[in-house]
């Protein structure tokens, strides 16, 4: 199985710079009235993934992972008994 830890950390980071950046826009910056309606549905969308890696790294899932990779692995960290 191929390692993605990086790509999600990297996606996750990507993410969350991406829905910073959008509020900063909505914020501090004059949208023509064209542009603001998709600039709203960017951050609505951004918003929602920002939501999943919060829930991901800070919920149960990512514990929840590190324990199948230690199953998979076949080393589950306590010595066998004979």
């Amino acid at each position: 199985m191929r390692d993605t830890k990086g790509f999600k950390c990297w996606m996750a980071l990507l993410i969350t710079i991406g829905f910073l950046a959008c509020v900063y826009i909505l914020i501090y910056t004059e949208i023509q009235a064209g542009s603001r309606e998709a600039v709203l549905i960017l951050t609505g969308a951004l918003a929602g993934m920002v939501k999943d890696v919060f829930g991901f790294y800070f919920g149960s899932s990512e514990s929840s992972h590190r324990k199948t990779e230690i199953l998979q692995g076949g080393d589950n960290g306590m010595a066998t008994q004979q």
